[in-house]
């Protein structure tokens, strides 16, 4: 009877050990599989970084001295579809071959006191990144080029006339709010949104970015102070300025 048991208690040991060695095989085959993913999102990241990159270039490329915003603040956009009209990129795929979103990617120039922002953006089904680079502004003798200004187009209004009949009837005034983009360049410091405000409106207070070893001292607009209190008419691309600590 004592054997019985004793027989019976390692049969247990044994299954205990096989059931251990089991867990830590499959263990082991997660572990592996997750570092094999994280291996190929790592590659993968790398190879749309470089689309990122020849996007850049491409918009760089774009802009020549007399495509690049003149007053600071001022900003200036060209999207893939357009560099791909103008031949100077060919059609950016994903990983899984798809086709990124022509429209919504894009390079956005922006003009700092002493240096052009470059921030290249890439959209695709599964995929969204973005780059930032700063080119320094070369000085110019010709400073007409540097009191240029880029101005938006106006919309087209259309009218229509109507013939009076001797029958008066009441007429329907339709008026459609014009909203307003406000962008916020934070000169090295955290991304901010932009904002879409309703013509009229102040904007929202977007609050103060943070940038390591400098302290915010407002936003600016053509290298002066800005309001935030200021009616919105136009678009904006408010300019973050900083004090080095």
């Amino acid at each position: 009877m004592y054997e019985d048991k004793k027989v019976s208690t390692n049969w247990v040991k044994i299954g205990l050990r096989i059931i251990s060695v089991i867990l830590l095989v499959l263990i082991a085959y997660k572990v592996v599989d997750i570092v094999k993913e994280n291996q190929t999102n790592v590659v993968e990241k790398d190879k749309m970084k470089e689309k990122i990159t020849l996007l850049e270039n491409a918009g760089k490329t774009h802009f020549t001295s007399e495509l690049l915003p003149k007053e600071t603040g001022s900003s200036a956009t060209v999207t893939l579809e357009e560099l791909i009209k103008e031949e100077l990129i060919e059609e950016i795929k994903d990983t899984k071959d798809n086709a990124c979103n022509v429209t919504e990617s894009h390079v956005k120039v922006i003009r700092l006191d002493s240096e052009y922002q470059f921030k290249s953006t890439l959209k695709c089904s599964e995929y969204e990144d973005y780059l930032n680079s700063f080119v320094e502004i070369k000085s110019d003798n010709n400073e007409d080029n540097n009191n240029a200004t880029i101005k938006p187009t106006e919309p087209i209004t259309t009218t229509t006339t109507t013939t009076k009949r001797v029958v008066t009837t009441s007429k329907k005034k339709t008026t459609q709010e014009r909203k307003y983009t406000v962008s916020f360049n934070t000169n090295g410091g955290s991304t901010i949104n932009d904002q879409k405000i309703t013509s009229g409106n102040v904007i929202i207070s977007p609050g103060a970015p943070k940038r390591s070893g400098y302290t915010f001292v407002g936003w600016y607009y053509h290298g002066q102070p800005f309001d935030l209190n200021t009616k919105i008419n136009q678009d904006y691309v408010l300019v973050a300025k900083w004090i080095k600590n």
